[in-house]
């Protein structure tokens, strides 16, 4: 992948891009707060679930604070899969593999993971007839009282438009289009030329891909540039 590079960069956000490494270190905070609860609820270690891991550093981050939860990073990305398995090596509380979540494999999908999410706006990058599955899977792959915790940037905001604007171009994309509810970027790979869109979904939407799932109790909270839909399974 010919911009996978620049996503690199751009996670570890040093001195060049400050305002993505706050974003970054807000997910993983929310999220191990999360994980936190589960741990002092429960007598033996957790399973937690990275439904689209990317290049795995949130697992990273999360399996470093917590060395007694067991993390499983799933990605169809080749590329992406063996950057992650590489940063996620020291630490054997992570297993990261070459996997579609769409087809998960039934040990997985079933009552599996105490902790199931998608970090970075992995569901605006869906299409809109996939959202609905992709949820649902992870949502099937929770224990009873699991908890499912999806994380998207806020749409209709004006400062996350502008935000979108300098990372998109920080990390390769050519911007086509950009307005508060989506961004389409084309970008290179392998001399083929590839058109993307990336959709910012509405707290109504959100909510009724959850209420779809039969779940009534959610919880959207606005962290910084994010919203992050959190609900448990009772």
């Amino acid at each position: 992948m010919k911009y996978l590079q620049q996503m690199i960069n751009a996670r570890q956000a040093d001195s060049k891009f400050p305002e993505l490494k706050e974003t970054f270190n807000e997910e993983v905070k929310y999220l191990s707060g999360i994980i936190k609860k589960k741990l002092k609820d429960k007598k033996s270690g957790i399973n937690v679930l990275d439904a689209c891991c990317g290049e795995g550093y949130t697992l990273r981050d999360l399996g470093e604070k917590h060395k007694e939860a067991n993390f499983f990073g799933m990605d169809n990305d080749s590329d992406l899969v063996s950057r992650a398995q590489i940063i996620t090596s020291p630490l054997k509380n992570i297993t990261i593999v070459l996997q579609d979540i769409l087809s998960m494999p039934s040990f997985l999908a079933h009552n599996f993971f105490d902790l199931s999410y998608s970090t970075f706006n992995t569901l605006g990058s869906f299409r809109q007839e996939e959202r609905f599955s992709v949820l649902s899977e992870m949502y099937r792959a929770i224990k009873e009282k699991g908890y499912l915790a999806t994380i998207t940037w806020k749409n209709k905001d004006k400062n996350v438009t502008d935000f979108l604007k300098q990372y998109y171009t920080y990390i390769g994309f050519k911007i086509k289009e950009i307005d508060d509810n989506k961004t389409i970027v084309e970008n290179e790979d392998d001399g083929k030329l590839n058109q993307e869109i990336f959709e910012r979904l509405s707290l109504d939407e959100l909510s009724s891909y959850y209420l779809q799932l039969g779940i009534k109790d959610i919880k959207i909270d606005p962290i910084g540039k994010l919203w992050i839909a959190f609900s448990g399974k009772k």
